[in-house]
């Protein structure tokens, strides 16, 4: 339904990102745990298993829709902290896990796997 909210928050982040075409948009919500979580690295594409070259022509985006104490972690050990209003990019064969929080009742993102006018 084009009229939906969820179009209200999403089509505002595609104007910023400008996918050419889009492999999924999948929204993540983690309840609030009494201690974080992590989940596995991965990344978000599987249909392309383990071809990097494949990975690396897609793009990856977060948007974190509320503040709280969880984060993304990437595996060279940088975090993102879940502050609402975020976006991070980043190329889609970079493992990231995401976690809880124990400060808010849920920690909710929007992901976006794309292929980007900016990666042609």
């Amino acid at each position: 339904n084009p009229s939906s909210k969820l179009c209200s928050i999403v089509d505002p982040i595609l104007e910023i990102i400008y996918p050419i075409a889009i492999y999924r948009i999948k929204a993540n919500l983690r309840t609030r745990t009494t201690s974080i979580e992590e989940s596995d690295y991965h990344v978000d594409f599987t249909d392309f298993g383990n071809n990097q070259e494949k990975l690396k022509q897609w793009t990856t985006s977060i948007f974190y829709m509320n503040t709280n104490n969880g984060y993304t972690k990437f595996e060279d050990g940088s975090k993102v902290e879940s502050v609402a209003n975020r976006l991070i990019t980043f190329t889609s064969d970079m493992k990231h896990l995401g976690t809880s929080c124990t400060d808010e009742n849920k920690r909710v993102v929007i992901n976006f796997n794309y292929f980007s006018k900016y990666s042609l």
